[in-house]
């Protein structure tokens, strides 16, 4: 907006001066365009404040400050087609196995739910909760609360799957897991849907695994 001096109004000269006009261009700019202006700052009641400027913002487990003296496993959740698929997380080595069942449950993060279709049989909300770990000899007993018993039966094959490959990726020297609801051992589904009370292994869901994509290559032809 251009200013144009009137008849009789001495224009001031001087840094000073450079400042006052200034002022006095942008006030008249913002009244030129609706905008309120005041003498001193005011609070801005929370009612008018924008949703999620305040939001704190998603952490996730590859966080550098979260990997410090930490070590990564993998932590298998479910991807389309009702496979499971390892994911990499970090956790503390004096509690590898324990860490790793307790990321399990936390779930997949935002962008692997929204980008990939990564999804678990362990939804959050639900309460699963892992209570008591112990090993003994090549066999992991995982011990959750009630609430790991309401899985629906597929909910139940694809949990039962994550849970063994995950503790048995966490613990490299222990093939076998032992799953017990409040202390007491449960018979779990296989891949196959039949029940055993024998501990599990990751050939016993070797069928869920999502395949490996192939490797694509390129030939080039020799020229006639």
């Amino acid at each position: 907006m251009a200013m144009t001096g009137r008849p009789g109004l001495r224009r001031p000269h001087g840094p000073a001066a450079a400042g006052a006009l200034a002022a006095m261009s942008a006030g008249l700019m913002l009244a030129g365009c609706g905008i309120p202006t005041q003498a001193t700052a005011r609070a801005i009641p929370a009612s008018e404040v924008p949703r999620n400027v305040n939001a704190s913002p998603v952490t996730t487990t590859t966080d550098a400050a979260t990997r410090a003296g930490a070590v990564p496993t993998p932590v298998y959740f479910i991807s389309t087609g009702a496979y499971i698929v390892p994911k990499s997380r970090y956790v503390k080595p004096s509690a590898t196995v324990t860490a790793a069942i307790d990321t399990l449950l936390a779930g997949p993060t935002t962008r692997e739910l929204y980008s990939t279709g990564t999804t678990t049989a362990f939804p959050r909300g639900t309460g699963i909760r892992l209570l008591h770990t112990s090993v003994a000899g090549n066999v992991v007993t995982l011990n959750f609360n009630t609430t790991f018993g309401f899985l629906s039966n597929t909910e139940e094959v694809l949990g039962v799957a994550q849970v063994v490959y995950t503790a048995t990726e966490a613990l490299k020297a222990t093939d076998g897991v032992i799953i017990e609801i409040n202390g007491g051992p449960i018979p779990v589904p296989m891949a196959s849907g039949q029940l055993t009370s024998a501990p599990v292994h990751q050939s016993s869901y070797a069928a869920l695994l999502k395949p490996a994509t192939p490797a694509t290559s390129t030939t080039t032809s020799a020229a006639p």
